[in-house]
């Protein structure tokens, strides 16, 4: 049975969805070589607004863990030369709705299933990616509704995090089509249908041609063994025959 999500869930935030934010309060551009920058810009203030009608209809908060926020910010640095701290990052939050922090430090069982996942990685991405740590914190945060008084949803645009949500039982949060969730990407499960076709008849064909190697290989040494001369040694004689088993000299 899936867990539901609803729309007056709080909103769970990844890195992405933060830098959305992010761009958004200090009005510059990623540079980006498959869009303008005016383009980028533009989705952002439009993700971003989508998010705060959603805070304001239903009085919902953004939740910010704290190791999120300091992905966001060594991500910001590193990707796009930004230098921001926590209060900057948590301020920009502020300006679309409330926010509630929470700290990894606070949630020790769950840091120790999420690192379980981490480590086992059972979840196939559809980008052939692998879910991070601080992915697999926010998997577990948001198929353990139960931990909050109210529940907590994730909002995320990362493919491998939806379908690992989805596969655990409880889809990630979809604000229009900002974070459409699994099984709204009808594509991915197709994909899915046909990876699974591809790889049962690619091993039904491997198991063709094995077949079909070896009844050839049976085959061929039959041929060989019926191509075999048999030859035959007179002791008597002390000759090789191969006509018949009786020596062609004394008969014997």
């Amino acid at each position: 049975m899936k867990l539901s999500v609803k729309k007056n869930d709080d909103i769970l935030l990844d890195s992405m969805i933060i830098s959305h934010i992010l761009m958004v309060k200090g009005g510059f551009e990623y540079k980006n070589q498959l869009f303008s920058w005016k383009h980028n810009l533009e989705i952002s203030k439009d993700v971003v607004q989508k998010i705060k009608n959603r805070l304001d209809k239903y009085n919902s908060k953004l939740i910010l863990l704290d190791i999120v926020e300091r992905e966001t910010i060594n991500m910001m640095k590193k990707e796009y030369q930004k230098k921001y701290d926590n209060e900057y990052v948590e301020n920009a939050l502020l300006e679309i709705g409330q926010v509630k922090k929470i700290f990894l430090d606070d949630l020790k069982e769950l840091a120790t299933n999420a690192l379980f996942i981490f480590d086992t990685q059972p979840h196939d991405c559809p980008n052939g990616g692998a879910l991070s740590y601080v992915d697999c914190v926010l998997l577990k945060i948001h198929v353990t509704p139960q931990l909050w008084t109210k529940p907590v949803s994730l909002l995320t645009e990362d493919e491998c995090l939806q379908k690992a949500a989805f596969t655990e039982g409880r889809e990630t949060n979809g604000i229009e089509d900002v974070g459409v969730t699994f099984s709204q990407k009808k594509e991915w499960e197709e994909i899915e249908r046909f990876k699974t076709i591809q790889k049962r008849t690619e091993r039904l064909e491997n198991e063709r041609l094995e077949n079909e190697r070896l009844e050839n290989e049976r085959l061929e040494n039959e041929r060989l063994d019926k191509l075999k001369t048999k030859y035959y040694f007179c002791s008597t004689c002390r000759i090789s025959y191969s006509e018949s088993k009786e020596c062609p000299k004394c008969g014997k």
